[in-house]
């Protein structure tokens, strides 16, 4: 799923996030996909702006996706629950929902994004199938 190891699992607490009471997500061994890993919502992991490469792919045939993250804080997965559908949706997150301590000032929102006069901001991502 991810370079082996475990990351900052950002709790939601819908529609918000819950990081102060981020847990450890081990992905030091191959995620078990299932309906029931997205009950609370999106899983949001912190990337702490490194470098990652998410990979799905099934053990049916030899096709899946990989998604390399170049400088996103956090990623988003997410598949509808407790609907079926046929797919799990991985975002590359540049900002984050409110915090649940949140004030509601925007100069004060968790992962924000701030770019004085004239800055320009470029986000990358690369998406592979095989």
């Amino acid at each position: 799923m991810a370079p082996r190891k475990v990351y900052a699992h950002i709790p939601l607490q819908a529609p918000l996030n819950d990081a102060a009471n981020a847990d450890d997500f081990d992905l030091t061994k191959p995620l078990a996909l299932s309906r029931d890993l997205f009950k609370d919502d999106a899983l949001i992991l912190d990337l702490n702006h490194h470098e990652t490469t998410l990979m799905l792919d099934t053990d049916l045939d030899d096709h899946g996706v990989a998604m390399t993250i170049e400088d996103a804080p956090y990623v988003g997965m997410w598949s509808p629950y407790p609907a079926e559908a046929p797919f799990v949706c991985l975002e590359p997150w540049w900002g984050i929902a409110d915090n649940v301590d949140s004030d509601g000032q925007l100069s004060h929102k968790m992962g924000i994004n701030r770019l004085a006069a004239n800055q320009t901001f470029d986000a990358k991502y690369a998406i592979s199938f095989f």
